[in-house]
């Protein structure tokens, strides 16, 4: 099962991140639609995991 970092925003209007396991993109929405959150955005966890790294790297070589 894939793993998808999701932001969300709840009935009080706070907004947060969360990582909600699936096995689809659409899955992971339906389930945080099911539990009455408002979703802004799903992307899978490796993904956004392998752009933070690479923008350090990026950084981190810009200082060599």
């Amino acid at each position: 099962m894939a793993e998808f970092v999701c932001k969300v925003a709840d009935a009080s209007g706070r907004v947060y991140s969360q990582v909600e396991p699936a096995e689809s993109i659409s899955e992971a929405r339906q389930k945080l639609s099911d539990r009455g959150l408002f979703v802004y955005q799903v992307r899978p966890r490796e993904v956004v995991f392998g752009a933070a790294l690479g923008q350090r790297r990026a950084k981190n070589s810009a200082w060599k």
